[in-house]
């Protein structure tokens, strides 16, 4: 009996050892197979690699120019069909109440100037007072920092901030509402500057000087745009940027090699309740559109299946606001009745322009089959221009009305397919 137990225990142990070894050399061979792959995988483009732009930046070594981007952006045509919906006095109304006459601008007030009336503008000291704007000087200004600085309103710390810094990818427009940001001193929104100087058409070789004194070109503020891409971020206007710059590239890479394409972007619009994001969710279906005209009419950037549902979510928008519009032809602020507000500004009548501005915005700019009706329009171009003649005397208003007042002005001048400095001198 213990020679049988002895004989056991011999067998236990021996038994025992060799799951032992066998899990060591498992363990061995595991790390082995791992420390293989991470070697593998630091010579391709993956979170391991050694050259993704994120590892490249935290050892401050060069990042080179990874974006394929066009020299110069795309252009949507407007759609005609609306002309009959305004009037040459609703649209002299709204780009009266849209004039560059703050001195000196803010950041934002500056962008929306721009965008209205275009970088061949020339407005005089006598026809605006203080120095006058031109459209090259709204350009050179949002593009170089030391401009800037001179030329924008001086808050915070007297200076108004850093605009324009170096970054490891290219250029950093600082972002208002961050921590970098001092008052007014910032780009609107993420991707709003690359946006702008598309609808604005500027090539993107366009110089721009940072805080620094360092002179690199439109292309840099790109770049580092898409590097600093990810899901959290505000995507309206990166989106309007990407369609206008990239095309006929479908996807783009950020700084630690994460690929994304454009259907992932229209897929991550669409998934928000309506009227969510700022401008009381209003610059989405706007983005939808530019995306959706970029694809059909230039370069097919979407798959059949997201486009298809990228059009049956902006006719369901168009009738969302045709039903939902009140008698007098605003919209409240849950539009969409989903219980978002979005940021307004809390003032009823700069709320009422805001919403009526920015729909008739996109309407201005979307094919016929993904409007609301003609009526829904006219309503809605009578009520926005009734509320901006209820704004007090110029004296009295802030520079903000003109923000909200601007998109309204230039919803009117693209359904009529007319360049609002033009007309405006004609009047």
């Amino acid at each position: 009996m213990s020679v049988k137990n002895d004989y056991s225990r011999k067998n236990t142990y021996k038994t025992n050892g060799k799951i032992g070894r066998f899990v060591v050399w498992s363990v061995v061979v595991v790390v082995l197979m791992a420390g293989s792959l991470v070697f593998l995988l630091r010579g391709k483009n993956t979170h391991f690699s050694d050259e993704i732009p994120a590892r490249l930046a935290a050892r401050g070594e060069k990042i080179p120019f990874l974006i394929k981007n066009r020299n110069n952006p795309l252009y949507l045509k407007p759609v005609l069909g609306l002309e009959n919906c305004v009037t040459d006095e609703q649209i002299l109304l709204s780009l009266n109440a849209s004039l560059p006459q703050w001195h000196p601008p803010s950041v934002p007030s500056l962008v929306h100037e721009l965008k209205l009336w275009g970088k061949d503008c020339i407005f005089t000291k006598e026809q605006v007072g203080g120095e006058g704007r031109t459209g090259k000087m709204m350009v050179e200004t949002l593009l170089n920092d030391s401009l800037c600085a001179e030329q924008t309103v001086k808050l915070g710390d007297g200076n108004g901030g850093t605009y324009l810094m170096d970054s490891p990818f290219g250029i950093h427009p600082i972002q208002s509402g961050s921590y970098d940001a001092v008052e007014y001193r910032g780009e609107p929104h993420y991707g709003k500057l690359t946006m702008l100087m598309a609808l604005s058409d500027v090539p993107i070789s366009t110089p721009v000087t940072t805080s620094s004194g360092y002179v690199g070109t439109l292309a840099d503020i790109l770049q580092d745009t898409i590097m600093n891409f990810h899901w959290g971020q505000e995507l309206e206007f990166i989106g309007c940027s990407l369609a206008f710059w990239l095309p006929p590239e479908k996807s783009w890479t950020n700084q630690f090699d994460e690929k994304f394409t454009f259907d992932d972007l229209m897929k991550h619009l669409l998934e928000p309740p309506l009227g969510k994001g700022c401008c009381g969710g209003c610059h989405v279906p706007y983005t939808v559109v530019t995306i959706l005209r970029i694809d059909s009419e230039y370069s097919p950037i979407l798959s059949p299946k997201t486009r298809q549902q990228a059009e049956q979510w902006i006719k369901n928008v168009a009738k969302i606001i045709e039903t939902n519009q009140l008698p007098d032809g605003t919209w409240e602020r849950d539009w969409g009745k989903t219980e978002q507000k979005g940021f307004l500004y809390g003032d009823k009548t700069l709320d009422a322009i805001t919403l009526l501005g920015h729909h008739l915005e996109w309407i201005a700019i979307a094919n016929e089959a993904w409007r609301p009706s003609k009526d829904c329009v006219n309503k809605a171009v009578i009520a926005v221009s009734e509320q901006i003649g209820s704004l007090p005397e110029l004296r009295y208003r802030s520079f903000k009305t003109v923000l909200p007042c601007s998109h309204a002005a230039k919803a009117m001048c693209l359904m009529r397919n007319i360049d609002p400095y033009q007309f405006w001198l004609s009047q």
